[in-house]
């Protein structure tokens, strides 16, 4: 459960692995906490998967200890160590916080109820070691699966919007969507009054690609307009305006450049190179 709810928000867990790297001195690192996310997701998957079908045996749980015994470390050092202090531990995504002090009880109860189910185990084979033919298939379905939502998750968008963001919200009713212009001036209420636009959410530097694509959409739904970090370049031609990078990573749980479009409400979601593919 675990690893699913992580996977359905990679974006997140990667934003909290990121946290993690900080904390502990190896610094930021976009690029290892998106795999990092990718493999933690997919071996808690993938082992809680082989658990429950009895592939393996006794691997699966073997597994699930050392992954506990790891987090659990990590956790107190969390929770007794100023400096490594983290608020919420991230263990079951965005969707239920955790503080470090529940996790480190959760983990300490999971490692003896995984250690009794060892013990308990200990002289069970499994019943479809017989047929290596469907153990092998069966193994290699749930390694894709385990590996293919997180995988998905990071090249594409989160599976699971859980930024607050979602199809259907209008914006007008969030009071953390606040725009400011060049000369940091808030211009929000202006920038609301519109009830169609299109906004180019900018998370990094335009690619040449990118460029084209923007220069080819259409401005039919309303204004374009380019929400952006302070530190990335502009598209000349189009209004520019900074937000928030909290902002930024509720409306779009990715590090893609994006597309939002809006009409009374946010209406569609998506990769800009993906949207506006010929």
């Amino acid at each position: 459960m675990s690893g699913l709810l992580k996977g359905l928000d990679t974006y997140g867990l990667s934003l909290k692995i990121d946290e993690y790297l900080q904390v502990y001195g190896i610094g930021h690192s976009s690029t290892c906490a998106d795999v990092l996310s990718i493999i933690l997701c997919g071996l808690e998957m993938l082992l809680g998967s082989m658990l429950l079908l009895g592939l393996m045996k006794p691997f699966p749980i073997l597994g699930i200890l050392s992954m506990l015994s790891f987090f659990t470390v990590l956790t107190a050092l969390s929770t007794f160590i100023p400096q490594y202090r983290i608020e919420e531990c991230g263990c079951f995504g965005n969707l239920f916080p955790m503080s470090s002090e529940k996790s480190l009880f959760k983990n300490g109860v999971l490692i003896v109820i995984a250690a009794l189910y060892l013990f308990s185990e200990r002289n069970i084979t499994c019943a479809n070691c017989n047929n290596f033919l469907l153990e092998a298939f069966t193994l290699v379905l749930v390694v894709s699966i385990s590996f293919g939502i997180p995988v998905y998750g990071t090249l594409q968008q989160s599976i699971l919007d859980t930024g607050g963001y979602k199809i259907g919200v209008d914006v007008k009713s969030m009071p953390t969507f606040r725009i400011v212009d060049n000369q940091y001036r808030d211009i929000t209420d202006t920038f609301t009054k519109a009830d169609n636009c299109i906004i180019l959410v900018q998370k990094q530097s335009f690619t040449t690609e990118e460029r084209i694509r923007v220069s080819h959409i259409s401005h039919n739904n309303g204004p374009l307009i380019v929400l952006r970090y302070e530190a990335c370049d502009t598209l000349p031609g189009l209004p520019n305006y900074v937000c928030n990078s909290n902002l930024l990573k509720s409306l779009i749980r990715s590090r893609h450049n994006a597309v939002v479009e809006m009409s009374n409400g946010i209406i569609q979601k998506k990769k800009l190179l993906n949207r506006y593919e010929n």
